[in-house]
């Protein structure tokens, strides 16, 4: 099932009209993006090519989504035993 732009688009739209309360676009794009992260269970690499941005600029995106709080998809693939986020807290 390909992930689709229109489709979230259409949906914040929807939302905003029925809620009278507009997001700024820079949100609409992080949350789409978290969206599409969320969609590929984390996979960074799939969720560039879904979306056409480059894997540098989905990080980039990403840092920003952890500096406003939002909470990302962490990756679930691919990653070594004992990974850990350096973005993450810690919790001691």
């Amino acid at each position: 099932m390909p992930f689709s732009l229109v489709g979230v688009l259409m949906y914040y739209l929807c939302m905003s009209i029925r809620n009278k309360k507009w997001k700024p676009l820079h949100i609409v794009g992080l949350e789409y993006i978290l969206a599409a992260l969320k969609h590929f269970d984390g996979n960074r690499t799939q969720t560039a090519k879904a979306i056409k941005i480059s894997l540098r600029c989905l990080r980039m995106k990403i840092d920003q989504a952890y500096q406003l709080g939002y909470e990302v998809e962490p990756p679930k693939t691919g990653v070594e035993e004992g990974y850990c986020d350096p973005r993450a807290k810690n919790v001691d």
